[in-house]
């Protein structure tokens, strides 16, 4: 037997039309299944990111001013840029809002 036989063979093979729609049964219901499972994953993933949204929202940022005074007339202090300031002359040295 060589291979042109053998595809021949397997190419003329039918499916009895019950077990086909029988099939396409059981193909339909699991595409419908993925389907409501998808959906409910966007759901809850809206819901989610929603529910971060409104407890993040209930907090709120307060600035507030520092003022540093030295008698030997040198502050040293972190900015708010991160950035560390050290022996800057002065009497007094501020912080101001942004």
């Amino acid at each position: 037997m060589n291979c042109n036989e053998c595809k021949n063979n397997v190419l003329n093979e039918s499916v009895s039309r019950s077990v086909y729609e029988s099939a396409q049964a059981h193909a339909n219901v699991n595409n419908r299944r993925l389907f409501i499972a998808l959906l409910l994953t966007i759901i809850l993933f809206v819901a989610s990111n929603l529910a971060w949204i409104i407890y993040e929202s209930q907090f709120t940022d307060e600035y507030i001013e520092v003022t540093q005074e030295s008698e030997s007339g040198f502050n040293s202090y972190i900015g708010r840029d991160g950035d560390i300031h050290n022996g800057e002359t002065g009497g007094q040295n501020q912080e101001t809002n942004p």
